[in-house]
């Protein structure tokens, strides 16, 4: 089991992936496209109905094997979403797929759902539902100066105080030396220049 050139499923075929392709030959068409349903609903819902793999029963294959092949399709198609379908092409996919001995049928099934109407709608759930950091929602900030400290008696050093409120409703509270703050806004001003010329990148305009 092996790919020529380069693949969307990376240098290294997923082992998930490699247990589906054994086990594929017990999926007829009808089996396959109940096993794809689920993994729309996954990718849609992050759930999954706990009667969903009593449905699915499959002549040979255990609950615990039915769920590795649920997995290795999953894989599959969030590898393949991950990807712009202008860099990612129908043919490309297909190409990758057919070197791994994919049936025709499960094949056709895999680029009507990931090259059709409902890619967009896929996509979007998985950047919904993806894990997300919280963000910052509000800053407040003030100057307070020491004017002394136990072992000086006369210090007179600003110390900015800021409260940030995140997206989930927390606050943070910190507080920073002169020194640490200009240190702080060059290394934001660094990183955001790393951004912008990234975004001038042509493959970020595909």
């Amino acid at each position: 089991m092996s790919l020529e050139g380069e693949s969307f499923l990376g240098p290294k075929i997923p082992l998930e992936v490699k247990y589906l392709l054994n086990k594929i030959d017990k999926f007829d068409g009808s089996a396959f496209r109940k096993l794809l349903k689920g993994v729309i609903q996954a990718i849609e819902t992050e759930t999954l109905d706990d009667k969903y793999f009593d449905s699915l029963s499959i002549a040979d294959l255990t609950d615990e094997e039915l769920r590795y092949c649920f997995v290795g399709l999953l894989c599959i198609c969030k590898l393949a979403l991950k990807q712009s379908a202008a860099f990612l092409k129908k043919d490309a996919f297909k190409k990758n797929l057919s070197q791994l001995k994919l049936p025709q049928h499960c094949l056709d099934d895999l680029c009507n759902l990931l090259y059709g109407k409902r890619r967009d709608d896929l996509n979007a759930a998985l950047v919904e539902n993806r894990l997300k950091l919280n963000g910052v929602v509000n800053m407040r900030w003030r100057i307070d100066v020491i004017i002394s400290s136990s072992s000086l008696s006369k210090v007179l050093e600003p110390v900015i105080l800021m409260e940030l409120e995140l997206s989930n409703g927390s606050f943070e509270s910190f507080e920073l030396s002169l020194k640490k703050f200009h240190e702080l806004r060059f290394k934001i001003a660094s990183v955001l220049k790393v951004l912008n010329t990234l975004e001038d990148r042509q493959i970020f305009k595909i």
